[in-house]
């Protein structure tokens, strides 16, 4: 994982997560703040303007304090099981990140092999209006009744698919985001015992 302009890690490259990895260090060195990164990674948590590192030295008390970055940015390097690979549609090594910034909130995206023309690069998240407009601009007639969403994004897909692709970092659909690792944090305060949270956690998969 890496992590750019989050609390007091303001550029934090390639840590290893293993099977079994040891994080160690004085107080205040940013434990913590690196376990939180990557819980907003993984699940999404919730942050605010305060968890954005500041540009320069000050406490966020003082009148003068310099202003902080415009946005927090945690990435995470997965690879991904064959079935994995197939239902997502992705190759075995992905670059997934999860960005937040005040004014837009925070967004999931996956770094993936798309077309260069950005209006066709996140064709899952337009409307039917939107997917009509996009077609008609590029000329595309449905493949189906004109009322019938999937009429006009597989002609879309299939023209895409025709034109010069690139690598970027697009919106990550639902799918991507339940595939994400669940991460169970245990603090020394936690009211439940380890055991409880893991049985808890345990159950409500095997359900799904």
């Amino acid at each position: 994982m890496s992590v750019e302009g989050f609390r007091c890690l303001a550029e934090i490259k390639q840590v290893p997560v293993l099977q079994q990895t040891v994080l160690t260090g004085q107080n205040e060195g940013g434990k913590t703040a690196l376990l939180d990164a990557l819980a907003f990674l993984l699940e999404g948590t919730a942050l605010s303007e305060r968890d954005l590192t500041y540009l320069g030295e000050g406490e966020a008390e003082d009148a003068d304090a310099p202003a902080r970055v415009a946005q927090a940015v945690v990435e995470g390097s997965f690879a991904l099981r064959p079935h994995e690979q197939e239902v997502l549609g992705l190759p075995e090594h992905v670059r997934i990140r999860r960005r937040y910034r005040p004014e837009a909130g925070s967004f999931l995206e996956v770094r993936r092999r798309v077309c260069e023309e950005a209006a066709l690069q996140d064709l899952a998240s337009l409307k039917l209006p939107a997917l009509k407009a996009t077609a008609n601009s590029y000329g595309v007639l449905p493949a189906g009744p004109a009322t019938a969403r999937d009429s006009w994004e597989q002609p879309l897909r299939q023209l895409a698919d025709t034109m010069p692709q690139v690598d970027a970092w697009v919106a990550a659909d639902s799918s991507v985001e339940a595939a994400l690792p669940s991460l169970v944090y245990f603090r020394g305060d936690a009211v439940q015992a380890p055991e409880t949270v893991i049985h808890t956690l345990l159950g409500s998969r095997l359900r799904e």
